[in-house]
């Protein structure tokens, strides 16, 4: 087990050649660990669960090339590594959702031709009143 995580929140250990990885769902969203995972089925079959009460994710990591054990410490700590940045991403896209919608809504407003555009407006006129 990793001593350097506090308890509960991110574990790790090896089984039968695989890397155990736990993670609490308050800790990391669905979506940046799924992120998360994806970048390792290159290396890994991948295998992601969550517990009966929802609090704790558990992804398994089983080398694919027959015969290779991995360093479990290693993985674990480049796992944690890549959710902290998948977190941070999603976090960032969350709160910038607003402004990306607007970005697209002007753009996609201005890429139709001008007697559509018009169209659009004098329709937004009616119904705003």
């Amino acid at each position: 087990m990793s001593a350097a995580a506090p308890k509960g929140f991110f574990r790790w250990s090896r089984k039968d050649g695989c890397v155990d990885i736990r993670v609490g769902s308050a800790i990391a969203p669905r979506e940046p660990l799924i992120a998360t995972c994806c970048v390792y089925v290159d290396r890994y079959f991948v295998w992601l669960d969550l517990s009966k009460d929802k609090r704790v994710y558990t992804v398994r990591l089983t080398p694919q090339r027959p015969g290779v054990k991995a360093d479990a410490g290693r993985v674990a700590g480049e796992f944690y590594n890549e959710l902290l940045s998948n977190c941070l991403r999603y976090a960032v896209s969350a709160r910038n959702q607003k402004i990306r919608e607007y970005v697209v809504g002007e753009a996609l407003f201005f890429s139709q031709p001008r007697n559509e555009q018009k169209k659009a407006l004098k329709s937004l006129a009616s119904v705003s009143g």
